[in-house]
């Protein structure tokens, strides 16, 4: 999701360059990179593994039930 935040970070730099907007704006850029870094670190990527083709894996079973391979 962060690939997100280029062509923001790109417009910033673009219009600074220009002399359309002052420096600060580059703060400000890096402000909603950084922002939008901690929202991605806080999410929990580990809850819903999937199986390396965007499915789902196998929810986790019951201690007691047997294997898949022994069901009837």
């Amino acid at each position: 999701m962060l690939v997100c935040c280029i062509p923001m970070v790109v417009l910033a730099v673009a219009l600074v360059a220009a002399g359309v907007v002052d420096v600060g704006f580059l703060v400000f850029a890096g402000l909603c990179v950084g922002m939008m870094a901690m929202m991605m670190r806080g999410m929990n990527h580990t809850d819903h593994p999937d199986d390396g083709a965007g499915r789902p894996a196998v929810p986790p079973q019951h201690p007691d039930d047997p294997p898949p391979s022994l069901r009837r």
